[in-house]
């Protein structure tokens, strides 16, 4: 009798979507994991694993990629105000206040919180970079960590040398996991000459340039006043557009604006929730997508969302386009499952490597578990409703397991690379402590 391939994982007899470019849904099948890459997806009968995962009503679908998100620590306070004032009285005064170790214990518990939502990759653009990479590193996340350069306010963000000593110290750190980009915060705080700093040195390094743009109506109105020209041209104009550029948000945008972002190819970052809460308006998701404009989904911040659960940001998202549309038919759930798997790698540059199931794909992979009764009736036939479920029935709570880059970071709802009350305990002290230093108690009973 041939003995069988070892194999450092084997993922049994589960439900698989591979997201791989064909609607496809696997009913019976297994995943062979070694060395970090998926070696056999299908019967896999000829494999037997050092670690075995068996799930009765398992689902597996490439790890969650959120596309944008800030690691804050603080949420829930000083709510409910309009952008403008909430960056100004909020955000700003936070932003300052962070050092060192309030952002090792913010990223700590974002990355936490992503682990167990499933989420195997992530986009952050904030302060203190280099904790977030070392963060990273430690809790086994792919990471995309694009410093929040602010010329003005000044003091609130990096400064472009920083992010380039934060690219030159970490990317490609973490056995190629953690990517350092060059983040430009927005047009409104930021001078064109560090937007053409953080351009050049991309292109140079072949890396990716993460800003915000066009959020909100206010934001448009005083570019078209200032420079008669909408913040799309104006970055457009000096050459700054690219397809290594991710643009969040882009919810405020003419017709000329997608014609830009189709020509140059630039990517764009759909947040629902945050554009909802800070009434920002509704991104034209499906016009952008109709002229070939690729989309990734983000959860933003805590400060903004209140969550980072990826699936129900999905379903936000569709939602909210077939209600601006008045269209049930706009963004069916493949194309919307895909903005945050395999569309949303295409996006950050690592659709080679991750963002569907794959032979030769690193394994990142999320399992569902489907016994609970929001997921039932499960259809596994011809007539299959296991997306559908993932994408309108499903939410963080129902992942199982996380395996990022080979390796198993969470195995029943359990956390191995995180001490995760332990987090907790950090994180109700640093939290009170960054809201004093604020000086922000004033707006809110603490």
């Amino acid at each position: 009798m041939e003995r069988k391939k070892l194999v450092d994982i084997l993922i049994k007899d589960i439900m698989v979507l591979p997201m791989d470019g064909k609607v496809r849904f696997l009913k019976n099948a297994s995943i062979a994991i070694d060395g970090g890459r998926i070696v056999a997806l299908g019967d896999c009968v000829e494999y037997e694993g050092r670690e075995t995962i068996t799930l009765d009503r398992g689902v597996a679908i490439p790890g969650l990629i959120n596309a944008h998100t800030h690691q804050t620590l603080t949420r829930g306070i000083c709510e409910d105000l309009p952008l403008q004032a909430w960056l100004e009285k909020i955000c700003f005064p936070l932003d300052a206040a962070y050092d060192e170790e309030d952002m090792r214990v913010a990223s700590l518990l974002n990355q936490l919180e992503m682990i167990k939502g499933g989420i195997t990759t992530f986009v952050d653009i904030y302060r203190h970079p280099a904790v977030a990479a070392e963060t990273a590193i430690k809790t086994g996340m792919r990471a995309v960590i694009s410093p929040q350069v602010i010329d003005i306010p000044a003091g609130v963000g990096e400064t472009f040398q920083h992010n380039l000593e934060v690219f030159q110290g970490y990317h490609n750190k973490g056995h190629g996991r953690v990517h350092i980009w060059f983040g430009v915060h927005a047009p409104y705080s930021n001078k064109m000459e560090t937007y053409k700093l953080a351009k050049e040195h991309a292109d140079r390094y072949g890396v990716g340039v993460h800003t915000h743009l066009s959020e909100t109506r206010n934001e448009v109105d005083s570019w078209l006043e200032k420079y008669k020209m909408s913040p799309v041209e104006w970055l457009h104009q000096e050459g700054i557009l690219g397809d290594n550029v991710l643009a969040a948000h882009c919810v405020h945008i003419s017709d000329e604006d997608i014609e830009i972002l189709a020509e140059t190819k630039t990517k764009v970052v759909y947040n629902p929730s945050s554009n909802m809460k800070l009434a920002a308006g509704v991104a034209p998701i499906t016009r952008l997508q109709a002229r070939g404009v690729e989309i990734a989904v983000g959860t933003d911040s805590h400060l903004s969302n209140n969550n980072l659960d990826m699936l129900e940001e999905l379903r936000t998202g569709a939602f909210l386009q077939k209600l601006a549309n008045n269209d049930a038919a706009a963004m069916p759930v493949y194309d919307n499952l895909a903005s945050g798997t395999i569309t949303g790698a295409r996006c950050l540059g690592l659709g080679e490597n991750t963002g569907s199931l794959e032979v030769g794909k690193k394994a990142d992979i999320t399992l569902y578990d489907f016994k609970e009764p929001h997921l039932w009736p499960i259809y596994s036939g011809e007539w299959n409703n296991v997306m559908e479920h993932l994408i309108y029935s499903a939410s963080a709570s129902d992942v199982h397991t996380t395996i990022i880059d080979g390796k198993i970071v969470m195995k029943n709802r359990q956390v191995l690379t995180i001490d995760e009350e332990g987090v907790y305990s950090l994180v109700q002290k640093h939290a009170h402590e960054l809201c004093k230093k604020s000086d922000i108690e004033s707006d809110q009973k603490l």
